[in-house]
């Protein structure tokens, strides 16, 4: 702008430049249109004004180089030559979107509206081309050639026969013959190489292949390019085996839970027996690792043993001093789950659950959560697991629990129940100790350790592949 109205040059940049590029032009193009004037050029852009008076002082001192050392961009020096071109010039920063008077801020709002109208008036005019997905649609002969059955299955479904022979269903999908659909697929996916699933479903919405999801997934795996550029994928790892004990009370989990407050206690310290499910819970009025080791020293120690192993999360009063020096003194394994990872506290944070369901019991009979606790015991510790199909009680003291007054029936049937229990329990667990047995044994060295045979086309990877060049070199013997 020049004076009040006088319009220079207005134009739009393209639609990946940023704010701050579009006004550094602007101001490249402004310096130049004042080539051997005198003139004050205002700009509502820090930007480009800090670009002109402070930065490019900056890269004139490193050499033409960013902070990061760096070339600068090619617009910043036409920018920083540009300023050479008046006589004398003065860039001048003024606010933008003002509404007060002034000769500043006028000039301010009509080129913000000039800018607009530009812009406008380029979007609408400018043509727009249609975007059209370019597919290699495949060759299909003049007259297919249908199979007997094939035909005989098309009239019991709904269609007709229409132009050069083709069966069209009434969805609109055409019929491709059982004959030619390997190479059907083939060729579409020679156009494409897509995936398996995408190819499958952009066929399936206008054609009918027969075995499609068979075909597709063969072809794509023997398309060569797919072949050397695809990454490997790698076969799901079977889930890990958590760590249990080996008898009852060997192995503990201990957590902290917070429970609404009832007569000062609001925590529950939970510990549970990873070989048996036994769970014993105090209730605290802190979480503090005093309190673990109190109920350690205790509870837990003088009536079950020495565990050999202890697990808990990255808590404060898991990992404080007194918790991990008591551990070391007593010979106790303390193993700290990572955060990453809370499936390794899965039985603990599982029971928590669990006991907090049957704590809301406590709303029938009008009685605090640490008086209905040792009733949740009962029902935690006398329920079958689906693991073994025995009790906590069962496994812990070796029979049912005693919950019912008078056992009906004879006690010999009684006895033989209990018995088969006992032996399919200790079936289970000899089949467990032979399966980790196996697992500890070392590979023999006459048995295959992988499925290929001198002689197999194997893809070899490449360890410092070229940009986008192949990622597999094969096949190779």
């Amino acid at each position: 702008m020049q004076g009040d109205s006088k319009f220079s040059s207005q134009g739009t940049g393209p639609p990946y430049q940023d704010l701050s590029t579009k006004s550094r032009i602007a101001l490249n193009r402004a310096l130049l249109v004042a080539k051997g004037r005198t003139v004050n050029i205002y700009t509502d852009s820090k930007y480009a004004f800090a670009t002109l008076h402070a930065h490019g002082a900056i890269y004139k001192e490193r050499g033409l180089l960013t902070a990061g050392g760096k070339e600068i961009k090619e617009e910043i020096l036409q920018l920083l030559e540009a300023v050479w071109a008046p006589d004398k010039v003065a860039v001048i920063h003024c606010k933008g979107h003002q509404t007060r008077g002034g000769i500043e801020a006028k000039g301010n709002r009509k080129a913000d509206r000039e800018a607009r109208q530009a812009a406008m008036s380029n979007s609408s005019t400018k043509k727009k081309t249609p975007t059209l997905l370019l597919l290699l649609e495949p060759s299909l002969p003049e007259t297919p050639s249908y199979s007997p059955n094939e035909k005989a299955w098309f009239e019991q479904e709904s269609g007709s026969y229409i132009q050069g022979g083709r069966w069209k269903f009434s969805d609109g999908r055409l019929a491709i013959p059982e004959a030619i659909a390997p190479q059907f697929m083939k060729q579409f996916h020679q156009g494409t190489h897509m995936g398996k699933t995408a190819l499958e479903t952009l066929v399936g919405w206008h054609f009918y292949v027969p075995c499609l999801t068979a075909i597709t997934r063969a072809v794509c795996e023997q398309c060569l390019t797919c072949a050397q550029n695809n990454p490997w994928q790698v076969p799901t790892q079977p889930p890990g085996i958590q760590e249990t004990g080996a008898t009852p009370c060997e192995n503990l989990l201990v957590d902290f839970t917070e429970l609404p407050r009832a007569r000062g206690y609001q925590y529950m310290l939970v510990f549970v027996c990873t070989f048996s499910g036994w769970v014993e819970a105090f209730p605290t009025r802190i979480e503090k690792a005093q309190e673990v080791t109190r109920l350690l020293l205790k509870d837990i120690i003088p009536r079950f043993g020495l565990p050999l192993t202890l697990g808990s999360d990255n808590g404060p009063a898991f990992m404080a001093e007194v918790v991990q020096q008591l551990s070391q003194l007593l010979k106790i394994k303390w193993k700290l789950h990572i955060v990453y990872h809370p499936q390794s506290s899965g039985k603990v944070q599982w029971m928590n659950q669990t006991l907090k369901h049957l704590l809301k019991f406590c709303q029938e009979p009008h009685l605090r959560w640490d008086q209905v606790l040792p009733m949740a015991f009962l029902q935690v510790r006398c329920t079958l697991t689906k693991l073994t199909g025995l009790s906590p009680c069962e496994i812990v003291f070796g029979r049912p629990p005693p919950i019912i007054n008078q056992v009906k029936g004879d006690l010999w049937e009684l006895g033989e129940l209990t018995l088969k229990r006992q032996m399919q329990a200790l079936g289970l667990a000899m089949q467990k100790i032979h399966g980790w047995v196996r697992e500890k044994l070392p590979i023999s060295l006459t048995d295959p350790v992988h499925p290929f045979t001198p002689g197999d086309l194997v893809w070899v990877k490449k360890w410092n592949p070229t940009t986008l060049g192949p990622i597999w070199d094969g096949p190779t013997l």
